[in-house]
């Protein structure tokens, strides 16, 4: 019965720990919404892919490559939107590690 618990009081901790990290990144991926191109690329480097959009504006993507606990690598994939004017109006990222995410 203790066994049972302890497990349960782990698993909650677990998931508000990576719950909490994954909010840390929508909070900054959510910070750039309407910031222009320009600041994003000052902040953020040279995109890894660029791809102009046909009603005008652009997507950017950035790659990074992480190595999960059996030693595979994975790529978290970090994209914004922007419109024609060049204004951020979109965003998402995929298979990104649980870790502490700022804007700088």
């Amino acid at each position: 019965m203790m066994r049972d618990r302890l497990g349960i009081l782990i698993a909650c901790v677990a998931c508000t720990l990576s719950l909490s990290c994954a909010s840390a990144l929508q909070k900054n991926m959510e910070s750039w919404m309407g910031s222009q191109e320009s600041q994003l690329l000052a902040a953020w480097g040279a995109p890894d892919t660029r791809v102009s959009l046909t009603e005008g504006g652009t997507v950017y993507t950035w790659v990074d490559t992480w190595y999960q606990q059996n030693g595979q690598p994975a790529n978290c994939r970090k994209t914004f939107t922007m419109d024609p004017r060049g204004v951020v109006v979109n965003w998402s990222y995929s298979n990104c590690p649980v870790r502490i995410w700022q804007r700088e």
